[in-house]
């Protein structure tokens, strides 16, 4: 019996062998077709994804030369910026994925605060310095800021001077505060104001409160012009148009105090700067201001301006060092009489700079030099004088840098008085925003102050930055 239904199972089976075995190609063939389909969908996916990449660069690319300034780093539109059409869903604050940051930079394209392509000179790409010049179709920054930019700067000192009686001087400890204003009015002006805050010269008499700048600048330049009108330090040699807490000593140079006063020279009026479409830095600037009293641009009874011219360059010796020299000049009119001579100042400066592009955190290297000539009529004589500096300063570590500087000055009324001097001092940058300056100079005069040719002094100063303080010129 169990034979008999094995035999009978075999019959039933057998019938449906053929059908089987037609239908195991069918099922590969069916696998196939459907590994193939696949293969083309992965391959459409990925040239999309390439076509995608290449719009999302050549956006980048046109936006980037539209609005250098401006162009969000995400996709949250520039403020001022139009909404989107109605029915459009808002920006993410940022891109989630490229198809999103490519909304995002088409919106800003279609803003109506976007500036439009230029096709004049000042649109070419490539480094500021060298091609790009902007022109008032491309705002470089962004419109005003309900918040301007406030800061504090502190310029403490402590200090011995053998020549007023071997006293430690205790009336200039608080040497200055500089409270600082600036921000953008529109893309195309910004304004920088700063007061100071300084001991009067009679220690007993509190503070005094002046404006050291106040000025409006563009943002924006036509064919390499740009400008500012207001007070502003003058564009003279390298270290005039610093602020006493920016200088690299605790005091200005002899020669620039003895020009154009104890802290330098700012006046009112106008300033007009022109950069060369050159790959080398070229800058001229010139200056028409207002007489500045207690300096050689006091002038006489002349009502006319003091104009100054100061040309600029700016030269890459190595990958790690460079070269700056500049050429100045100021005449100030001394009588409103035609033909009267005018009062006269010009000056020459270089700046040697290293800085290792491995090590340039911990180790680097400037040289300031200046030299400066001056010819004005006193008292019916006509008095030439000159006067300069050298100084170099090496940083050996990350946070220490020690410098020397050495001082010869003649005065501009008596070219028959002379003052040099030689300092030394160690500067402790503490942080960025803090630095500790100890030194000692030795200074000698042809000529007595308090019964002495000789005078040694011994400084201690700190200085403290706190806010958005306007960064200096390099």
């Amino acid at each position: 019996m169990r034979i008999l239904a094995r035999l009978l199972l075999c019959l039933a089976i057998l019938p449906g062998l053929p059908a089987l075995a037609q239908s195991a190609p069918s099922q590969d063939g069916d696998v196939a077709a459907l590994r193939k389909e696949v293969q083309e969908l992965r391959q459409q996916l990925e040239q999309q994804q390439r076509e995608h990449d290449a719009q999302m660069s050549e956006l980048r690319q046109r936006m980037s030369a539209q609005t250098p300034a401006t162009m969000p780093a995400t996709s949250q539109p520039a403020a001022g910026a139009a909404a989107p059409a109605q029915g459009a869903s808002q920006p993410a604050a940022t891109a989630s994925s490229p198809a999103d940051e490519l909304q995002a930079a088409i919106r800003q394209a279609q803003s109506p605060t976007a500036p439009a392509a230029t096709s004049q000179p000042g649109a070419a790409e490539g480094n500021w310095l060298s091609t790009d010049w902007l022109s008032f179709s491309q705002p470089p920054a962004p419109v005003q800021s309900f918040n301007p930019d406030i800061s504090l700067v502190g310029d403490f000192q402590g200090r011995h001077d053998s020549d007023v009686g071997g006293f430690l001087s205790d009336n200039r400890i608080v040497r200055e505060l500089e409270l600082g204003i600036s921000g953008n009015i529109d893309p195309y002006a910004r304004v920088v104001s700063i007061f100071s805050v300084h001991p009067k010269p009679d220690p007993d008499s509190g503070y005094d409160i002046d404006v050291e700048e106040a000025y409006v600048e563009s943002l924006s330049s036509i064919d390499g012009f740009g400008g500012k009108v207001g007070k502003f330090r003058l564009d003279f040699g390298k270290i005039n148009e610093l602020h006493q807490h920016a200088l690299p000593w605790p005091e200005y140079p002899l020669v620039i105090q003895s020009f154009f006063g104890e802290e330098g020279v700012a006046a009112e009026g106008a300033s007009v700067s022109w950069l060369a479409p050159t790959d080398q830095f070229i800058e001229l600037t010139s200056q028409s201001v207002a007489k500045s009293k207690d300096s050689l641009l006091a002038g006489d009874d002349s009502d006319s301006f003091v104009q100054l011219l100061h040309l600029k360059t700016f030269n890459d010796l190595s990958t790690n060092s460079t070269l700056e020299w500049g050429l100045s000049g100021a005449v100030m009119p001394t009588s409103d009489t035609p033909g009267t001579a005018s009062d006269a100042v010009e000056g020459m400066d270089l700046t040697y700079k290293w800085r290792p592009t491995k090590e340039g955190l911990y180790q680097s290297f400037k040289w300031i030099n200046e030299l400066l000539t001056s010819q004005r009529q006193v008292d019916g004589r006509h008095v030439c004088a000159w006067g300069g500096y050298s100084a170099p300063e090496y940083q050996f570590a990350r946070q220490w840098a020690a410098g020397l500087r050495y001082d010869y000055t003649q005065d501009p009324t008596d070219s028959s008085r002379n003052t040099q001097a030689i300092g030394a001092y160690l500067t402790f940058a503490q942080s960025e925003f803090l630095y500790w300056r100890l030194g000692y100079q030795f200074s000698h005069r042809n000529f007595l102050v308090h019964n002495s040719e000789d005078d040694h002094t011994i400084f201690l100063q700190l200085d403290f930055s706190l806010g958005p303080h306007p960064a200096h010129k390099y």
